[in-house]
């Protein structure tokens, strides 16, 4: 018995100094891909590459990239690995332009994690889009952000605005403490609500308005929701495999309800509101909304974007 006790544990110990040389390998196989092209970059770590900081919680990572932009000044771009995968930055604003511009159309696609049977908020959103129909989306929802919409809307903003100077000077009269970061935080939910909603959500008033309670859901992140945000962001691959959902399904259930009862409602009345939902309902009944600017160099391939999605609708249908 002892001398198989001794030979599995030197198996096992065989076996682990195995698994380690091929993890080591896998996550350093491509290393060399900067150095090989004569980019600038930092060297990074096996598991990290150069993100140990924001998987660590030591940084965010705008933080992380601020200093590897002013580690490489001087230089129009540099690399860097997330995880494994070559990044690169680029900060020459000629070459900023030309990827934002001239050649969008190499560029515009995202990584995209997200599967629509787990997550189908998220993946139907334009962000979670990919090819003719994020270009669809985007051609369709551009006009909604005009400066003239804008302007449209500003009318809820300055209407909830006299709602914050109102309750301020009743808190003042009464010589109550005037909590700002909670009232200004509310401001801005009702604002967000207003606009993009059609609802009133009551939030500098009530602080524990359900408006408030789900977006303080949403930005405040929880460990477990840190780690499935990393994990889609750095490992984009295994978000099918793990079945990762970015947003719980409460969150979910509440944005949909929302909206579907604000379009339930406007339909059956006839209310016509100037906010994003209005603009919403025009493009899910097949209307145009007007003051749409397009790129020369990109204008053909959005008609033929256009023909292509005719029938295809993923405005509201989330």
């Amino acid at each position: 018995m002892a001398i198989i006790s001794d030979y599995m544990i030197a198996d096992l110990l065989l076996l682990s100094i195995a698994i380690t040389i091929a993890l080591y390998l896998y996550f350093t196989r491509n290393f060399n891909y900067w150095k090989k092209r004569g980019v600038p970059f930092t060297k990074p770590l096996p598991l990290f590459g150069n993100m140990k900081d924001i998987f660590l919680q030591r940084d965010s990572l705008g933080g992380v990239l601020m200093k590897e932009y002013e580690r490489h000044a001087g230089q129009p771009y540099f690399g860097l690995f997330s995880v494994d995968r070559p990044a690169m930055v680029f900060r020459d604003l000629d070459l900023i332009k030309n990827i934002l511009v001239k050649d969008f159309d190499v560029f515009m696609d995202r990584s995209n994690p997200m599967d629509e049977k787990i997550d189908p908020l998220n993946a139907k959103g334009i962000i979670g889009q990919r090819g003719k129909k994020w270009r669809y989306i985007r051609m369709k929802l551009t006009p909604t952000f005009s400066s003239n919409k804008i302007k449209n809307m500003f009318y809820l903003v300055d209407a909830k605005a006299l709602e914050l100077a109102e309750f301020v000077e009743q808190q003042s009269l009464k010589g109550n403490t005037i909590p700002v970061k909670e009232i200004t935080a509310g401001y801005t939910i009702d604002v967000l609500a207003s606009c993009a909603f059609g609802v009133n959500a009551n939030a500098i008033v009530d602080r524990k308005a359900e408006f408030h309670e789900i977006l303080r859901q949403i930005f405040e992140l929880t460990t477990i929701d840190l780690i499935k945000t990393t994990i889609a962001f750095f490992l984009p691959w295994a978000v099918k495999y793990l079945k990762l959902k970015l947003t719980n399904d409460h969150v979910d259930d509440f944005v949909r309800k929302t909206l579907w009862d604000v379009v339930a409602h406007r339909e059956e009345t006839g209310l016509v509101r100037e906010d994003f939902v209005h603009l919403l309902m025009k493009l899910r009944k097949g209307g145009e909304v007007l003051e749409e600017t397009k790129n020369h160099g990109t204008e053909a391939a959005d008609q033929q974007d256009s023909r292509d999605m005719t029938n295809k609708n993923n405005v509201l249908e989330v």
